[in-house]
This record gives C-alpha cells, sequence and structure tokens, in this order.
C-alpha cells in the first residue's frame, strides 16, 4: 500500500482526541506522529466527505521559531525541553491550527509528565507543510462500525479509492 498525501488547504485537518505518538528530527526538519486524524474532505481524490485516518504524519520542512509552553495551575507557566519525551507524555491533541499564509502550525493539548497534567502549546513556524497516511474510511463507512485498519485500500489511484474486495 502506498502513502497518501495532501500539502494544500491544511485547514481541514484535525488530530482532536488524537494522542501524540512520536517525532522525528532531521536537521530543519520535523516529522510529528499521531494515532490517527480527519480531513474534512479528499477533493483530490474526488471524497467530498470526511475521512477518518489511521496512523498520520505532518511534515515540515524548514522549521524555525520553534516555541514550547506548558502550563500547570501550581506552578503557573511551565517550559524547557518537554518534547525530548513527547510520544511518551502526550496524552491528548485538542487543537490543530495552520496558518498557511503565515506558514505557521499551532498545537496544543494535554501533556503528563512527573505525575502532573499540563496544558502545552507548541508553535512551530514552517517552509513547506504536508500531511501523510497510508489507511482511512470515509465518514459513512465510520459510522457503520469501520475504522481505518479494517480493510486494505488501493490509494495508489484516486480512481480506486475504495476498498478492495467490495
Amino acid at each position: 500500500m502506498s502513502m497518501m498525501k495532501i500539502n494544500s488547504s491544511m485547514d481541514r485537518l484535525t488530530f482532536y482526541y488524537s494522542r501524540f505518538e512520536k517525532q522525528k528530527r532531521t536537521g530543519t526538519s520535523l516529522t510529528m506522529t499521531f494515532e490517527w486524524g480527519e480531513l474534512k474532505n479528499l477533493e483530490e481524490y474526488g471524497i467530498a466527505e470526511a475521512i477518518h485516518l489511521g496512523e498520520t504524519s505532518l511534515v515540515l520542512t524548514g522549521i524555525k521559531n520553534e516555541r514550547l509552553k506548558a502550563y500547570y495551575a501550581k506552578w503557573g507557566n511551565y517550559s524547557d525541553d518537554l518534547l525530548n519525551d513527547a510520544g511518551k507524555v502526550w496524552n491528548e491533541v485538542a487543537n490543530i491550527e495552520t496558518d498557511e499564509n503565515e506558514k505557521v502550525i499551532y498545537i496544543n493539548g494535554y501533556y503528563y509528565k512527573d505525575s502532573n497534567f499540563f496544558w502545552i502549546e507548541w508553535q512551530v513556524g514552517f517552509e513547506t507543510c504536508s500531511v501523510e497516511w497510508e489507511k482511512y474510511v470515509t465518514e459513512t463507512e465510520w459510522k457503520n462500525g469501520y475504522l481505518p485498519s479494517d480493510k486494505l485500500r488501493a490509494n495508489h489511484n484516486p480512481e480506486q479509492a475504495r476498498f478492495i474486495g467490495t
């Protein structure tokens, strides 16, 4: 199965209630992997309804002006190198906003470290941004109880964006 990818109209992407799994940094590139994602549509492949993605990678190149803040009620503003172990402790993504004009992405959510829950805000500037995934189901399939991992798809061709064997 091949990867599917978008690199425009990022405002249709959400990771609401997703879990941050891991990150990989190479020079000024950053790949963040989430347990799942959702797109409002996949019109590039002729799908007008929402789709639910399996494991999803957000790929940023030319990262700059990265800022991380974490808040804890008893301590006030708390900030350090929290993201070194983010995949182990970032419990839930609440919001993601991508400003394609300013080339900035904002991600926030709940983070657990040292027996405390934090509200975390991460802002990253970028030159290019894309989203990649292998498995997905449409909103209709989702409502019928399917998960992205249930059936294989032919993702390599827009005309074949369907379940294999159905």
